[in-house]
């Protein structure tokens, strides 16, 4: 009885959790969305700050990259399936991304990334196993 209850719970971790997979891209969206009113990278640095002749080009606006906000709001991550997340964003961050480090390298995700995966992850075992 132990024995089939644990395999049954076990299952469970096996199974793809949309519910999972959209709170961890909900929450990574908030992560996106602290970096942008921050004005820093998902590792938590500074971006370089703005020329002043780009500060006078957007008439005095010095934050960096929300000049319309669409950099900000158009930069998202997306489930793509009961695993997999996908940030998306508009194609001129590949431009920004050269200067001022919008979405993070491959080598390694963000502490706030992972501690949204690690705090999701968490919640969905005490679900299963109490």
């Amino acid at each position: 009885m132990f024995l089939s209850a644990l395999l049954h719970k076990l299952s469970a971790l096996a199974t793809p959790d949309l519910p999972l997979i959209d709170r961890v891209a909900k929450g990574i969206n908030e992560e996106i969305s602290k970096e942008f009113s921050s004005g820093a990278n998902p590792y938590g640095e500074p971006w370089a700050e703005l020329l002043p002749q780009t500060v006078r080009r957007k008439n005095g606006d010095a934050r960096i990259l929300i000049h319309t906000s669409a950099l900000a709001d158009g930069t998202v991550a997306v489930p793509i399936s009961g695993t997999t997340i996908q940030i998306v964003s508009l194609d001129r961050v590949k431009y920004h991304q050269a200067t001022r480090m919008v979405l993070p390298t491959r080598e390694s995700l963000p502490i706030s990334w992972k501690s949204v995966i690690a705090r999701e992850s968490s919640s969905k075992l005490k679900r299963i196993f109490g």
